[in-house]
């Protein structure tokens, strides 16, 4: 739930993919779905769940021995807990649902993914329904350019009525195209 692997990733880790002075996950491109290496920062709970499974799992180079199928096993596990209608993959999209939720841009959340478009992120991204309206009211803050016209500048004397365009030229810039 904190990291977001997929069930194949987290199924071929090893122990050595764990840098616990770090707190950094490393699946590798060979184990992830799109071939690409990436690095998944570790949060207390789950570094506090690794430091217990090794002291519990043994000396194995796998962090998960899986002798029997793994769907066999995950059946099993959510029998015994009394969970039914549960895939793998919700784990997943848990992770990425409460990132989207607590507003960690859409970039961030496909890279810790390890989806190769945001495509493919954007599926979460109706859970934040609050980020458009506060993206929206960031156009009432003052614009920089506002607050900068009452210096003096170089050419111009301070409160003079000069369009921004002819001001911009003057300075060798390309105008901006007018706001709509």
């Amino acid at each position: 739930m904190n990291t977001g692997l997929r069930r194949g990733e987290v199924l071929k880790l090893r122990w050595g993919s764990v840098d616990f002075d770090r707190r950094l996950l490393t699946v590798e491109g060979r184990n992830a779905k799109n071939r690409q290496t990436r690095y998944v920062p570790l949060n207390e709970e789950a570094m506090n769940a690794l430091r217990r499974w090794r002291e519990q799992s043994g000396s194995g180079t796998r962090l998960f021995d899986v002798a029997t199928g793994f769907r066999t096993a995950w059946k099993k596990l959510l029998k015994r807990a009394t969970i039914t209608r549960f895939r793998w993959h919700d784990l997943r999209h848990h992770f990425a649902s409460r990132l989207v939720q607590r507003g960690v841009p859409l970039n961030t959340v496909r890279d810790l993914l390890g989806h190769s478009s945001v495509g493919m992120s954007l599926r979460y991204a109706h859970l934040a329904p609050d980020q458009r309206r506060e993206a929206v009211a960031k156009l009432n803050e003052k614009p920089l350019l506002a607050l900068t016209m009452r210096l003096q500048w170089d050419g111009f004397a301070a409160g003079s009525q000069y369009r921004i365009d002819s001001m911009v030229e003057r300075e060798g810039l390309e105008p901006s195209t007018p706001a709509l």
